[in-house]
């Protein structure tokens, strides 16, 4: 049966988005030139264009040409592009009826290429099946982050564009911090405790003993190392040799900077314990041949490379309940297992009780942020900043332990959660709010009725969320 026949017709999307990314570590992989993948990759555009004109989607946008892209000379970027445009123009636009669009920064191409864009722009505007647009990431810098008219500048108040300028300027760098916390503790426990409850106090011990951090200006607070931007490590699923710390520190591409002298402790106190012992070790030594040889033909792009599986996507409970909550619910269900008819009921033991501990270790967690807040209040001489760092304390002694009960606190509540989850491990960087805009919605309107909250405090603390995000690099990978 034909795949189309198989579709809800009534269900194709009206726009279609796709991220082009792997042509040149494609080619790589199966021994060829990256021109090959790239040429590659253009007939996978010809292939999903004919597909998407076929099913009836009217547009069609393709997110090329990365960072990477714009560090290569000025005269392979107009090859790269002069590709595309020769092989997409006739067979393509032409011959499907699509007419076609460009957006991002032109201005970076070489004057020849604009004017081919321009001339196939104009060539295929009355092209009616679809349009296709190709969206070309900016190069990065901190010139695109600069505003360029103070009218447009998106409603930031005076604190949000510290904190953004101050996210834009921080470098990217690698903390041992956990890492050694975790080796420490594993070199004393592993072997002594079931897996679930080994894994929640290690998790207990990494929030007890790591940096807390608030900044100035800051309203929601919790960092997962011990400064913005600052990236831990997860040795237990993939460790990094020395190698790829001088590679990551020195690369002139996303570079995330250590310090020599970190480089030597993590050569001494965590490479040699994980050496045999990480998860993806663990795993290849017992994959089949077949898929181990599928892994490295290109099958599989990634695997364990400081990502774990999974991925979440919050849902509202948080809102509604606290870990205290949560701590009583675990209570009675331990209280409740029958161990006598219940095959399973020792591992639910187990893992009740690691979630129990886990439950404390967030709980620790913000009271230790509480307690930083009220010694920065005790020394800060700027009575409104004094006042938010109280609320600060006032808000970390309240959540995650209870149900948020205000804006603040639910925005709070999500971090700390949130926080938790990617400290304890690294789950493909895959946390998603969820439906947040509803959650926090109640909040915002409760506020707003009782006169806690106004709109452009909404936009402010929204605002110092969003930036929190972008403190947040992804863990690199391996090799």
């Amino acid at each position: 049966m034909n795949y189309r026949e198989q579709l809800d017709m009534s269900r194709i999307p009206q726009h279609i988005a796709i991220i082009m990314d792997g042509n040149g570590r494609w080619a790589k992989l199966h021994g060829f030139h990256r021109n090959v993948g790239h040429q590659e990759g253009v007939e996978s555009v010809k292939k999903v264009t004919e597909e998407c004109v076929a099913l009836g989607v009217k547009y069609l946008t393709l997110y090329t040409f990365s960072t990477e892209n714009w560090n290569r000379p000025p005269a392979e970027i107009a090859a790269l592009m002069n590709l595309v445009l020769d092989s997409l123009e006739e067979s393509t636009f032409m011959k499907y009826n699509v007419s076609f669009r460009m957006i991002g920064d032109l201005g970076r191409l070489p004057e020849e290429v604009r004017e081919r864009i321009e001339l196939m722009v104009q060539r295929t505007a009355a092209n009616s099946a679809m349009t296709m647009t190709i969206a070309m990431r900016q190069p990065h810098s901190k010139m695109n982050y600069a505003l360029q008219h103070p009218e447009n500048e998106g409603g930031m108040n005076d604190r949000v564009k510290r904190l953004h300028q101050q996210s834009i300027d921080t470098p990217t760098t690698l903390t041992i911090e956990r890492a050694l916390i975790e080796t420490a503790f594993y070199k004393e426990n592993y072997g002594k405790m079931p897996n679930s409850i080994l894994r929640a106090k290690n998790f207990y011990e990494i929030c007890k003993k790591k940096t807390i951090y608030i900044g100035a200006d800051e309203l929601i607070v919790g960092e997962r190392g011990p400064v913005p931007k600052a990236v831990p490590t997860f040795p237990e699923l993939t460790c990094h040799s020395v190698e790829d710390l001088h590679t990551l520190d020195t690369r002139e591409l996303q570079p995330y900077h250590i310090s020599q002298e970190d480089i030597d402790t993590y050569a001494r106190e965590v490479i040699p314990y994980w050496e045999g012992r990480t998860q993806r070790e663990r795993i290849f030594s017992h994959v089949s041949k077949e898929w181990e040889e599928a892994y490295h033909a290109g099958v599989f792009t990634e695997f364990m490379e400081q990502r774990a599986g999974g991925h979440t996507a919050m849902d509202g409970k948080m809102y509604r309940r606290g870990l205290l909550d949560v701590k009583a619910l675990i209570a009675k269900t331990l209280a409740e297992l029958d161990f006598i008819n219940d095959p399973e009921a020792t591992d639910k033991q187990q893992e009740l009780q690691a979630m129990d501990i886990s439950c404390d270790a967030a709980i620790l967690f913000a009271e230790r942020h509480a307690e930083l807040a009220e010694k920065m209040a005790d020394a800060e001489s700027n009575p409104q900043r004094r006042a938010e760092l109280l609320k600060i304390a006032d808000v970390c002694r309240w959540v995650p332990a209870h149900a948020p009960r205000d804006m603040q606190e639910a925005i709070q509540m999500y971090w700390f959660v949130h926080l938790g989850t990617v400290t304890e491990l690294n789950g493909w960087d895959c946390m998603n709010p969820g439906h947040i805009d509803q959650h926090l919605y109640p909040f915002y309107k409760k506020g707003l009725a009782d006169g806690t909250m106004t709109r452009e405090k909404a936009k402010e603390l929204i605002s110092c969320f969003w930036i929190k995000f972008n403190n947040q690099p992804a863990p690199p990978k391996v090799g």
